[in-house]
């Protein structure tokens, strides 16, 4: 069997910067709503927990690379969207911390941020 040399980092290695983020209350509801709607008006759990899966594995990837989705609007904050499958998360960067301000479908007439 070959043994693997261990890799040790060299100097030039990036060192990622660790955010954290939090769900506005909005985003919270808004993610409740979506899962119950496909979980219980379509019947369709299994797919409920997959996209609640895929929403919070993009949301994972924001917090590793929270510069990575384009700027939508800029006010105090700069905001950003992912999509995952039809959804958008909007989210904005304050400091180490993703606030994810809203998470909607298309057919969603908001504005994108804070939900206003």
């Amino acid at each position: 069997m070959v043994k693997r040399q261990e890799e040790k980092p060299s100097k030039s290695s990036i060192v990622l910067e660790m955010y954290s983020y939090k769900l506005s209350e909005q985003a919270d509801r808004d993610l409740l709503g979506i899962i119950t709607y496909i979980a219980f008006d379509l019947v369709n759990p299994d797919s409920a927990d997959e996209l609640n899966d895929d929403i919070f594995n993009t949301i994972d990837d924001i917090v590793l690379f929270p510069e990575s989705h384009p700027v939508i609007s800029t006010s105090k904050y700069e905001y950003r969207r992912a999509v995952v499958r039809k959804y958008k998360i909007v989210y904005y960067v304050d400091g180490k911390l993703i606030i994810v301000a809203r998470i909607y479908t298309p057919g969603q007439l908001v504005s994108e941020e804070q939900g206003n």
